[in-house]
């Protein structure tokens, strides 16, 4: 039943995480009802969210990897772990959700590092790296003085004869 409620808050985050981002892209379209992207990124100057500074390829099973997130870069993240953000192509979320094998890309990062605790996003077609990193340094701001960490949760028991 643990396993089950875990592969279950697995999907909700991943869902929410859809979500946010979108709303995030939307957001940003203008009045002429288009997205406006800048093609030329500062990726450069950010290496500790690039790919290859984690031994990670440019795409995983078909997805381009946008950004990696590491506690060293994103807070409150755990210690050991990766946060890939895959850019899929699907036009919307039921097309996605349709689509997306997530045990490919389980797979293909197992691969990668067993020693990693694998986290994975995604994002829609039209997010850029610019938002994302925009969207990290917010997050980061916003937990500069530190992060809330739940532990587990106590049930009280009452036996009765």
């Amino acid at each position: 039943m643990g396993q089950l409620l875990r592969e279950g808050l697995k999907w909700v985050c991943l869902l929410l995480a859809i979500t946010l981002i979108s709303l995030v892209a939307l957001a940003q379209v203008g009045e002429k009802g288009f997205l406006l992207v800048d093609d030329t990124p500062t990726r450069a100057s950010h290496s500790s969210y690039m790919p290859p500074t984690y031994g990670i390829p440019e795409t995983i099973t078909g997805y381009r990897v946008l950004t990696v997130r590491t506690p060293e870069n994103t807070a409150c993240m755990l210690p050991g772990s990766r946060r890939v953000v895959l850019q899929a192509s699907a036009p919307d979320v039921d097309r996605f959700l349709q689509d997306t094998d997530i045990a490919a890309v389980q797979a293909e990062l197992a691969t990668l590092s067993t020693e990693v605790r694998w986290e994975i996003s995604f994002v829609g077609p039209s997010v850029t790296f610019e938002q994302i990193l925009s969207e990290t340094e917010k997050w980061n701001a916003q937990f500069s003085d530190g992060c809330v960490r739940l532990g587990p949760a106590e049930a009280a028991v009452h036996l009765t004869p």
